[in-house]
């Protein structure tokens, strides 16, 4: 969580999530990346393998700053990488431009959310970096 207004402009925010997912069937998945309730940047719809069990996906972001206040201006992009099966993946990118209120605490984020609703199909975050470069 960032403190409100400890985002300045022109800062630079990485981001490196990772974990692994199950599926059964082919459901698809999209994840966003997500600074309060503000999606950022999405993965778009992605298709994954069928009977997928604990195969590996990452999300690379980068969030710039570009204005900060109450109609602070961001800009984002990250990567999406999903494991096929082993060896055989799919990146995917998405980029997006937003309007955050930069005065209130901001939780980053990255959501996950099936095409197809089933208890088998499982994503689970097994770690996650975030660096503020100057």
């Amino acid at each position: 969580t960032f403190a409100a207004n400890t985002i300045l402009a022109a800062r630079a925010i990485k981001v490196r999530a990772f974990g692994r997912f199950s599926t059964t069937g082919t459901p698809n998945l999209t994840l966003k990346l997500k600074l309060g309730t503000t999606v950022l940047s999405t993965s778009g719809v992605t298709a994954t393998p069928s009977g997928a069990s604990g195969l590996a996906w990452s999300v690379d972001g980068l969030i710039i700053a570009r204005t900060v206040g109450a109609s602070g201006s961001f800009v984002a992009n990250s990567s999406l990488m999903i494991e096929q099966t082993a060896g055989d993946t799919v990146v995917v990118s998405g980029v997006g431009a937003s309007t955050i209120d930069t005065t209130a605490a901001l939780e980053l984020g990255v959501s996950a959310t099936w095409g197809t609703a089933d208890a088998l199909n499982t994503i689970t975050l097994e770690g996650i970096v975030v660096e503020v470069e100057n």
